[in-house]
């Protein structure tokens, strides 16, 4: 056995190269593509405004467009406004610190995982890794990879007790991790511990770890973190706080669909599978495993952190695929823990689902294959599927790697480095969707027109990146109805955008039309055109172009 030091070092360099290999993938190409609507501006703006700011009261309350701003607690705006202020303000520096974050996060499921095995480690470190749901959200600026690694902090912190460990330092870190994670997403870290811990109190025997979690005193550490800010900031904004977060963010996104984000029953099944691909392909093997080692502790564990929080959210009115991505390192730990299983049992293991798991996998790639090219052709969602078209070829290589790699260990790397090679590829390409994108190019146009002393004005349109491009950080952007925009200040010079079908059929007094910029308005899956408009200030001359831009 090697020296217990000798394995350390080993560990301390695995978690290194998961850990650069993972910031690599989720860093990749994030530079290339402007902000996606409508999440990743709501947290890229308010970061812009804080550091653009001459006091802390942004910091505290957090303003969108000059108007305070409670979408989420202030943590992800934070961190977004210190990588604008080491890297400037960009599109890579509002997704750094979410990349990190998951990487981070590769690291805690691998460090939890090892007293399993190194090689489970590794395979549950690789699949949270490449699985498409943390590949998709550790490259946008949003909250959940941040929300991902303390909640992980959490959930493991919880297990070190459950196993038996009675350190004070378990009890604090579970706590800690859940007053951070408040100030990250607020209450949202609750619909994965509190149905864990239900779910595995009822399937456990022995519920002796309840009364050393710290209850008596752990609730109010995780306050103590959280709640100072929401009081503080309520008070700033007089009551807006609790009327926006805990009224609408809460309250009604558990009662009723936001902003029409409603779903089916089993929608977080479904869109669970597509989230783990490519591990989703061994669901059935893994499944059967499952079953037999549901004797052993930590898969309980494990089961009840996969199911009861999907029941949960199963229940919540407001769905949307993100919310289920903290259930992501539990199947992985899952599969490394088969994994061990499969070593001694694999040979009967192929021979039994070899078949079934290749047929589906190449069903899986043939469908997914014809649905890209059938919405290519799509006038509605040609613009989007055209970057996946390079990535085609390349998911050949996974019902591929099931063909033809018989060792369990070495599937688990192949199917990784394909993900992780998938990954790269539609990084790079999902450029080609930018002269597609509507409000990009015309807050481009825009600028161009206007420069940085125009005012800019949004009329009957008004998507939340046209906010993030046309904002300098302290003079807002108007938003108004078309018939409006005559009434603004008469002698600053004005730049609009207005949505052509709503466009006066006269044209709007003391306004040009200087341009239409076609594009594909993704959020909506409509191709639209709108209609730049321009009013010079006072002593200036009006221009006498009209041109169109964009994609048609």
């Amino acid at each position: 056995m090697p020296h217990r030091s000798v394995r350390s070092w080993s560990d301390r360099r695995i978690a290194a190269l998961l850990f650069v290999g993972a910031m690599a993938m989720y860093g990749f190409g994030n530079g290339r593509t402007s902000l996606w609507d409508r999440d990743e501006p709501r947290f890229a703006q308010p970061a812009k405004e804080m550091i653009a700011a001459d006091t802390l009261y942004p910091w505290i309350v957090p303003h969108y467009n000059g108007e305070p701003f409670f979408h989420k607690p202030p943590w992800c705006y934070w961190q977004i406004a210190a990588a604008y202020k080491l890297l400037g303000v960009s599109e890579f520096a509002a997704r750094f610190f979410s990349g990190l974050w998951a990487a981070g996060a590769v690291v805690l499921v691998f460090f939890f995982s090892r007293r399993w095995g190194h090689q489970a480690a590794i395979a549950a470190a690789l699949a949270t890794a490449t699985a498409l749901l943390t590949v998709v959200l550790a490259k946008l600026a949003i909250a959940d990879a941040t929300l991902l690694f303390f909640t992980l902090a959490a959930v493991f912190a919880l297990w070190r007790i459950i196993e038996g460990g009675n350190s004070a330092a378990n009890r604090f870190a579970l706590w800690t991790a859940l007053g951070i994670a408040g100030l990250i997403k607020g209450p949202a870290v609750l619909v994965v511990i509190v149905p864990l811990a239900i779910g595995f109190a009822i399937v456990d025997r022995d519920r002796s770890w309840l009364r050393r979690m710290g209850l008596a005193w752990g609730p109010a550490l995780a306050l103590a973190i959280a709640l100072p800010w929401f009081v503080t900031a309520d008070r700033f904004a007089e009551g807006a706080l609790t009327e926006r977060f805990v009224g609408y963010d809460i309250i009604q996104r558990i009662l009723k669909p936001a902003e029409g984000h409603r779903g089916f029953p089993g929608y977080y099944v479904i869109s669970g599978l597509i989230g783990l691909w490519p591990w989703s392909a061994l669901l059935v093997p893994l499944g059967l495993t499952v079953w037999r080692l549901r004797s052993e502790r930590v898969v309980r564990f494990a089961f009840c952190w996969l199911v009861a929080p999907t029941l949960v959210l199963e229940l919540m009115a407001t769905k949307m695929v993100h919310y289920w991505l903290p259930m992501v390192p539990a199947y992985a730990l899952l599969l490394g823990l088969a994994l061990q299983r499969w070593r001694s049992d694999w040979p009967a293991i192929w021979r039994r689902w070899v078949r079934p798991v290749q047929v589906a996998a190449l069903l899986g790639y043939a469908l997914l294959a014809a649905v890209i090219c059938a919405a290519s052709r799509n006038e509605h969602a040609g613009p989007l599927a055209d970057a996946f078209l390079p990535a085609i070829p390349l998911l050949l290589l996974l019902p591929a790697a099931l063909f033809l790699i018989r060792d369990p260990f070495r599937l688990v790397g192949g199917l990784a480095a394909v993900a992780a090679l998938i990954a790269a590829v539609l990084s790079w390409t999902a450029a080609t969707v930018e002269p597609y994108k509507l409000t990009h190019t015309a807050a481009v146009e825009m600028k161009q027109i206007g420069g940085p002393q125009a005012l800019y004005a949004l009329a009957g349109w008004d998507e939340e990146s046209m906010i993030f491009y046309l904002h300098d950080g302290k003079q807002d952007v108007r938003i108004v109805a078309p018939d409006a925009l005559a009434k603004l200040p008469p002698d600053t010079p004005v730049v609009a955008a207005v949505r052509a079908d709503r466009l006066p059929a006269g044209g709007i007094e003391g306004f040009q039309e200087i341009a239409r910029v076609n594009g594909y308005d993704y959020t909506r899956g409509k191709w639209r055109q709108v209609v730049i408009l321009q009013r010079p200030g006072k002593g200036e001359t009006s221009p006498s172009t009209t041109k169109a831009s964009g994609a048609s």
